[in-house]
């Protein structure tokens, strides 16, 4: 998702997945990811509005993206991931720090810390 929210793909942030090992914990090698990729694009210019740039930051879309990660650990894994390709880079743009914003507001992810912010028991 944050890959794609500027419509570039970089190899840099190609090369952070591989370091991280994004594509083995998924099953794939990196040409294969690239494929998949690139067909998301795709089809997100199929079904979207298309001014030029792919519009992957409608709430709705993102929301059905984020609502099926309820394990704990597996948000961490992915926030981790979206901020190493967000900054892999080295230019996080307006459009990849919308997605974060929403994503770590969504999760409730402390904003300096990263770190899962737990329902008080007062609340």
């Amino acid at each position: 998702m944050v890959m794609i929210t500027d419509a570039r793909l970089s190899s840099d942030e190609l090369d952070a997945l591989d370091k991280l090992g994004v594509c083995a914990r998924v099953g794939l090698d990196r040409p294969a990811f690239e494929r998949v990729l690139r067909e998301c694009c795709a089809d997100l210019r199929c079904h979207s509005a298309w001014d030029g740039r792919l519009l992957l930051l409608d709430r709705d879309r993102v929301d059905a993206m984020l609502e099926p990660i309820l394990d704990p650990d597996l948000r961490d894994r992915a926030w981790q991931c979206m901020q190493a390709m967000a900054e892999a880079d080295g230019e996080i743009c307006d459009s990849e720090q919308v997605v974060l914003e929403y994503v770590r507001r969504h999760w409730a992810i402390e904003p300096r810390s990263g770190a899962r912010v737990e329902p008080s028991a007062t609340a």
